[in-house]
């Protein structure tokens, strides 16, 4: 990777990728203990949270080097209000995925303090440590799978890729 002209030029297969840090960022999805840390949900319900370890590292060395770029870092987070109102309906296909792993219920953090599964502010909504946020970074809460609500926003039915332009839009408007 070299820099030109504030441009950053990735040298990559089949051609290079030309970015302006001013106008991207890295954006990390769900590296929260809730997902990827002994004690969070994944690992309290039984499932294998290796895949998501496994990408910790990676994911660290990347986030160091776009920020000594000046690329902005986004984290988006799974978290829901301490009263659930953003959960959606009792019978709403986001809330019976979430009330199969124990969403709202208490949990203990690893160091005993008390904590709730997938709630805002909570030990299981932070950040897994060794990708911890930094000043400058942005951190927003999402309340949905898939078609999702950021902030104020609300975008449903768009791609994954039409969401991350409207978040991006957002941050730079």
């Amino acid at each position: 990777m070299h820099s030109s002209s504030k441009r950053i030029v990735i040298e990559a297969k089949p051609e290079a990728i030309t970015i302006d840090p001013a106008h991207s960022a890295v954006v990390v999805v769900d590296m929260q203990n809730d997902f990827g840390s002994v004690g969070g949900m994944f690992a309290m319900g039984g499932i294998d949270i290796s895949g998501i370890r496994a990408v910790v590292t990676p994911t660290a060395r990347v986030l160091k080097v776009a920020r000594r770029a000046g690329i902005t870092v986004v984290y988006l987070k799974m978290a829901f209000r301490s009263d659930l109102s953003d959960a959606g309906a009792v019978d709403a296909p986001n809330w019976l995925k979430h009330q199969r792993l124990r969403v709202g219920q208490t949990a203990k953090a690893p160091d005993g303090t008390a904590s709730r599964i997938l709630i805002r502010d909570t030990w299981n909504t932070e950040i897994v440590p060794e990708l911890a946020p930094e000043p400058g970074d942005v951190v927003l809460n999402l309340s949905v799978v898939g078609p999702f609500i950021a902030g104020s926003v609300q975008m449903t039915k768009l791609t994954w890729s039409q969401c991350l332009q409207e978040i991006l839009t957002a941050l730079w408007a």
